[in-house]
């Protein structure tokens, strides 16, 4: 018998000395001085304790064990996550080698030599690694690695037992990431052909009007904002398409409007996967066109492809691809007045044009300030901007019909995709002010007001929220902890959807509005509740938005738990990965 088979193998060898970053985190520190690899790649500040020190200090862990505990129990929530999203429940990213088709897979572009790298895409702090970046990116005050920095300091300080100071919290950039495979597994030699060397290549006509029924049934509800007969015209392009004389922004919006049809598909006879495979070959011939395209000929079509692409990689894992296409929309909404309202300005233009450029401008605002929050940036489009009509509650088909143009101003009888529009336009005004009032446009200017003065502007924020969400009607409810568990959530009713959707918006803006109180906990731990100026109101003030805070994310967590197993009811995946990682911070 050998004794070599059962022989363990070599473990790896471990640093004797972490830094204080990575122990927090959990993170593998291979000890450099003065900063670590983790640390310097980072972007964080890298501390390393006297041994002896750190020993001598063990007396008072037991005064942070509760933060402690609150983060391992955090970092086991993202490790079961990423479990799931291993077995297939969840993709890990949309560019990953078995699907991922990155701008580099271009005609024009160079291709780049295939290298292996660490496939982990998430470490304890919860920093995601975003593909085919190469330069570090801005996070900031209204970003989860903004207040993940906040709590690392706070937790500093309780280890070391220094005296608490107020330090802003740094800037978390993020590493370099693998480029892109160049040829991805799971496409086919004549999709590759057709997808990219080929980007002109459009399906014959009955398979690009059944992408469009799916899309239309399912993410067009939810953003309503383009016109079915319009894209059904795009459809009469002669095939094989003439690259001399097509439309490319018609063009990229149909290759748009089919990778969505694919990703965000109800069906469950294909896997995420497969999915999103398909749907990145039309997102690849879709980018091809938005960079073919002038920017100093925009349009309404060219603005829509826009927002269409920056919705589409909003869902991945490409911050800065998100944020320069975002503003990219913006700017060209700028270009042709999209602000402007044609029954105040005078704009002699039908009533269907109207409404449609009117919801063009106000998802600009959306994606903006999704992006602003997301990424921790300063807004592009003020809240002042915003002094306009709201969408109206009808579908565009109606406005298209003359006998319907009188009564369109009407409020529907029931719950429609444009409804569900209208208040997350709303929402959206409030969030606006968040970004604004308490973040300070997330530009890192400390605020010399007093804490009433704060705890002002966020009960003045929460007022105004609490007036939206007693407004919305009735089957649009918010769902929290408590009442998702009455409902059949087995049905594929679409006002369920709306109203889980709707719901995860709503908790996410009031983690957000609430979480600043927290933050001001977190840099001034030792002063803020002590000083004569705080009274006992203060006090449970403070104590109540905390609890609101903890709340609304255990609600999020509650809800997207409760429907993940219930895919008709939210059919956008990154929802459930954007919104479950916002609270988890």
């Amino acid at each position: 018998m050998s004794f070599e088979r059962n022989t363990p193998p070599p473990k790896r060898k471990r640093t004797t000395h972490a830094c204080d970053s990575c122990r927090q985190r959990k993170s593998r520190c291979n000890g450099a001085r003065p900063m670590c690899d983790v640390c310097l790649g980072m972007g964080f500040e890298c501390h390393y304790q006297d041994p002896a020190k750190r020993r001598g200090g063990a007396a008072n862990t037991q005064a942070s064990s509760p933060l402690e505990a609150r983060l391992d129990a955090m970092e086991d929530l993202i490790q079961q996550l990423l479990s799931k999203s291993n077995q297939g429940q969840l993709p890990d990213t949309p560019w990953t080698a078995s699907a991922g088709i990155a701008e580099t897979q271009m005609p024009e572009a160079p291709r780049m030599e295939k290298r292996r790298y660490n496939t982990d895409s998430v470490d304890g702090m919860c920093a995601i690694t975003f593909a085919g970046e190469y330069v570090p990116g801005y996070f900031g005050p209204t970003s989860s690695s903004a207040f993940f920095s906040k709590i690392i300091n706070a937790t500093r300080e309780i280890h070391s037992g220094a005296e608490p100071t107020a330090r802003p919290a740094p800037g978390i950039s993020r590493p370099p990431s693998p480029p892109a495979e160049s040829t991805p597994e799971g496409q086919t030699e004549e999709s590759t052909a057709n997808g990219l060397a080929n980007p002109f290549y459009l399906p014959p006509g009955q398979e690009v009007m059944r992408l469009v029924e799916i899309f239309f049934a399912n993410t067009g509800r939810l953003f309503p904002y383009i016109h079915t007969a319009t894209i059904v015209g795009f459809n009469t392009i002669s095939r094989p398409v003439d690259p001399s004389r097509v439309n490319r922004a018609h063009l990229c919006v149909l290759n748009m409007i089919m990778a969505f049809a694919f990703i965000h598909s109800p069906s469950t006879s294909s896997s995420i996967v497969d999915k999103l495979s398909q749907g990145n070959v039309f997102f690849a011939r879709a980018l091809y066109m938005l960079g073919t395209m002038r920017s100093m000929d925009a349009t309404l079509e060219s603005v829509q492809a826009t927002l269409l692409v920056a919705q589409y990689v909003q869902g991945t894992q490409r911050s800065a691809q998100t944020w320069s296409l975002a503003s990219s929309a913006i700017q060209g909404a700028f270009q042709i007045g999209l602000w402007r309202q044609p029954t105040v300005d005078g704009l002699e233009m039908g009533q269907l044009e109207a409404e449609v450029r009117k919801r063009t401008w106000w998802m600009c605002y959306m994606i903006d300030k999704m992006c602003s929050m997301t990424f921790g940036r300063p807004p592009l489009i003020p809240c002042s901007y915003m002094d306009c009509e709201l969408p109206l509650d009808v579908p565009l088909e109606s406005l298209a019909i003359d006998l319907e143009r009188k009564s369109a101003r009407g409020v529907a009888s029931t719950v429609s995709g444009a409804r569900l529009y209208r208040e997350t336009s709303k929402l959206n005004i409030i969030l606006g002010q968040v970004i604004e009032n308490l973040y300070g446009s997330n530009l890192e200017r400390r605020s010399p007001d007093s804490l009433s003065k704060k705890l002002h502007d966020v009960i003045d924020i929460d007022q105004h929220l609490a007036k939206w969400k007693s407004g919305l009607p009735t089957g649009l409810e918010i769902l929290n902890r408590f009442n998702i568990i009455k409902l059949a959530l087995d049905s594929s009713s679409e006002l369920l959807r709306f109203r889980a959707v709707v719901s995860l918006r709503y908790h996410s803006l009031n983690t957000l509005l609430h979480r600043k109180v927290l933050e001001w906990l977190l840099e001034y731990p030792g002063s803020m509740l002590s000083g004569s100026d705080v009274t006992e109101f203060l006090q449970t003030v403070v104590k109540g938005s905390i609890n609101t805070c903890s709340q609304s994310a255990r609600d999020t967590i509650f809800v997207i738990a409760s429907i993940a197993d219930h895919h008709i009811l939210l059919p956008i995946w990154w929802y459930s990965v954007y919104y479950g990682r916002k609270s988890l911070t």
